[in-house]
């Protein structure tokens, strides 16, 4: 048996420090932002390669990231501090993966939603959004793009509940940074910047 692992994972375990300094100022939360395109409009997505620095085999090159001519992101404004970003294991001990999760509100209750609910109920999508740091984060990837698992539209009974939709967004793989450019079009279809 201890032939089959050696083989299997030879002598080249990737070993770093993971340091924290006391001092740092850690945050957390996400933007208001929430950025998403159509997995079929993606012309080109590099995964993160399978050996290096814990860094880069999480982080997507920076050209790696690349829409179909003529094509790009849209944005979405979710609502602060009603957001979260997970990357969680899943499977069986010796056989674990890891999956991506993004719970999302968008405020309101209007027929847009409605309409993007219609639309995309079903849609295989790669989402983006960058941390209280600034890093940019991707959920999917073009052989695992993400779904929504779950996607609620609610006017909210009281003058005090939150009304909009709630969605929660998975996709059959590592979340990964990314530093590259994204194309943003606005609705005119005129390119913008994040």
């Amino acid at each position: 048996m201890p032939e089959v692992l050696d083989s299997c994972f030879g002598d080249d375990y990737p070993i770093e420090n993971i340091n924290h300094c006391p001092n740092d100022e850690v945050v957390a939360g996400l933007s208001t932002k929430l950025y998403y395109i159509v997995e079929p409009h993606v012309a080109t997505f590099t995964n993160p390669p399978k050996e290096g620095t814990y860094e880069e085999i999480a982080t997507i090159p920076a050209a790696g990231l690349v829409p179909v001519t003529g094509k790009g992101w849209k944005k979405i404004d979710v609502l602060v501090n009603k957001n979260q970003l997970q990357n969680l294991t899943v499977g069986t001990r010796g056989i674990k993966k890891l999956k991506g999760q993004i719970d999302v509100f968008i405020p309101g209750f209007r027929a847009k939603l409605v309409g993007f609910q219609r639309a995309h109920l079903n849609s295989r999508l790669i989402f983006g959004i960058k941390d209280s740091s600034g890093q940019m984060w991707i959920i999917g990837n073009k052989i695992n793009p993400s779904y929504f698992e779950n996607l609620t539209l609610a006017s909210g009974d009281t003058d005090e509940a939150d009304a909009g939709l709630t969605g929660q967004i998975m996709a059959n793989t590592s979340i990964f940074a990314y530093n590259g450019d994204m194309t943003v079009l606005a609705d005119s279809t005129t390119p913008e910047t994040p």
